[in-house]
């Protein structure tokens, strides 16, 4: 049976047979200007987000991203505000002593030293204008010049308690004025001697020894015209403090 194509002329497949179909275009060898306007809206939303998300992180203020600072916690706070106080142990004492819980001791006040009395209070003052010193005695005790026992010692005078019969020979104290130097008068008495100062006055103390075993206490004083020679008995010695102490130039 002839056909009723023309020879020489090619046709196309048959579509009665699908393998002989023709494929069908692939999209994505497309152009660009030729996808579909989804794909044109995915890529310009993906644009917009990656250029967000850059300007984000490059204005954001630096402290949103910094790391937050640790809050330091402590511990022992803690466990007290949950359990309460923690007991501290009482610490044992060091060997060979016992820690005793006493009373409390009270404190006590002390008060000022009861000042000694002056029993120079009530006494009598003798002046002695001629050689310049005055000086108090008591008030039963008598004064007697004696004037120049010796040329060193121009003037000598005794204190006695008035009951004495012969005051002028008793010489329970004296008091002389001397015109040998200070160190001259030092040079006769004992090289044992106690410095002190009577009202200014420069002076020593020292301890002398009769024939008889009488004990009598020696001051010299140094003045400015003369050397002062305080003597007294030691049974006096409670008199003879006090009555030299008061001794000064006028």
């Amino acid at each position: 049976m002839e056909s009723d194509t023309p020879q020489g002329v090619v046709t196309g497949p048959s579509t009665e047979n699908p393998s002989l179909a023709p494929m069908p275009q692939n999209p994505f060898r497309k152009r660009w200007w030729q996808l579909p306007k989804t794909a044109y809206i995915g890529i310009a939303a993906f644009l917009i987000l990656a250029i967000g998300s850059t300007a984000y992180l490059f204005l954001a203020p630096s402290g949103i991203f910094s790391p937050k600072p640790k809050i330091a916690v402590d511990q022992n706070a803690a466990i007290e505000s949950m359990y309460g106080p923690a007991n501290t142990p009482t610490p044992s004492p060091t060997s060979g002593v016992i820690l005793v819980d006493g009373p409390t001791p009270t404190a006590t006040v002390i008060g000022s030293p009861t000042p000694t009395p002056d029993v120079t209070v009530g006494w009598l003052t003798y002046k002695n204008y001629a050689y310049g010193y005055t000086f108090k005695y008591p008030p039963d005790w008598t004064v007697t010049d004696m004037g120049n026992l010796e040329p060193k010692v121009p003037s000598y005078i005794t204190i006695n308690p008035s009951s004495v019969a012969t005051p002028s020979t008793s010489l329970t104290i004296t008091i002389g004025s001397s015109t040998r130097t200070f160190d001259e008068e030092l040079a006769l008495r004992s090289s044992t001697r106690t410095s002190l100062t009577v009202n200014g006055l420069e002076g020593s103390l020292t301890e002398q020894k009769d024939s008889g075993g009488n004990v009598k206490y020696n001051v010299v004083l140094k003045g400015k015209n003369y050397t002062y020679l305080l003597v007294g008995k030691s049974s006096y010695y409670s008199i003879f403090t006090p009555l030299y102490s008061t001794f000064k130039l006028l």
